[in-house]
């Protein structure tokens, strides 16, 4: 049996849950029948719906009333992610955290994020369903790492500023996803230039996704977004590895 060993996610989890709310929340494990039947729920309109009950038993909540996250890769391909408290009725139980994840085309995958407590089997339930989409997804890991990381700097924000009302910069989190001026870029050349200096029709260095190796790619197009009150986030990617065990 192959299993896919990751990191980083549940530390993420337990801060985003613990620092997320005003009151202390209602925690109890995920099981794996409730994993199950919560990929199958669906939201008609992820513009509109942020509040919806499945079988009057589950609550999709959505996560701090945030907006949506788009960000758009290197290929210029736009992808949306939506966070959706994934809670169970009865004594109002957080249970997850959901991601609805939209390409261009309109195709939604969905990601159900564990509570710390959920048993083991059901995170590396998780893991494995994350790497699949991955595979079909191009970065999508990346891309969901990233989000995760931006929130747990956020929710970490609103812990140092308790009493604060910090609710007017929430709308500064989740829009946009930019990169720093003083952030250094590799040119063609192998030179180093400052992102804030980079001008269109320079040459960069970056990846090949289907071949892993350097390419030169000539930039098309800039974009700067209006000086906000951004977070800043550090991001450590850690590679999946795949075991096989004595049974296979």
């Amino acid at each position: 049996m192959k299993r896919i060993f990751l990191s980083g996610f549940t530390a993420l989890f337990a801060i985003i849950t613990i620092f997320g709310q005003d009151a202390k929340p209602i925690v109890r494990p995920l099981t794996m029948v409730e994993y199950q039947k919560a990929k199958t729920y669906i939201i008609t309109d992820l513009d509109k719906d942020t509040y919806v009950k499945f079988d009057n038993t589950y609550i999709l909540d959505r996560y701090d009333a945030k907006k949506p996250y788009f960000i758009t890769g290197d290929d210029g391909l736009k992808k949306r992610m939506d966070l959706y408290k994934f809670i169970a009725k009865e004594g109002m139980q957080e249970l997850g955290l959901m991601v609805f994840y939209t390409t261009e085309k309109g195709k939604v995958y969905k990601a159900l994020l564990p509570n710390y407590t959920a048993d083991g089997k059901v995170w590396e339930k998780y893991f494995e369903d994350i790497h699949a989409i991955d595979k079909i997804e191009q970065n999508f890991v990346l891309k969901l790492s990233y989000v995760l990381s931006k929130e747990m700097g956020y929710q970490l924000y609103k812990a140092m500023n308790q009493g604060k009302d910090v609710s007017k910069d929430a709308g500064t989190y989740g829009s946009d996803i930019c990169f720093p001026g003083n952030d250094e870029v590799t040119m063609a050349d192998g030179s180093k230039k400052l992102l804030k200096n980079i001008q269109q029709g320079d040459e960069v260095l970056t990846v090949d996704i289907a071949t892993n190796k350097s390419i030169a790619v000539k930039v098309q197009s800039l974009t700067a977004h209006k000086a906000k009150n951004y977070a800043i986030t550090t991001l450590l990617l850690i590679k999946a590895s795949t075991t096989n065990t004595a049974n296979g």
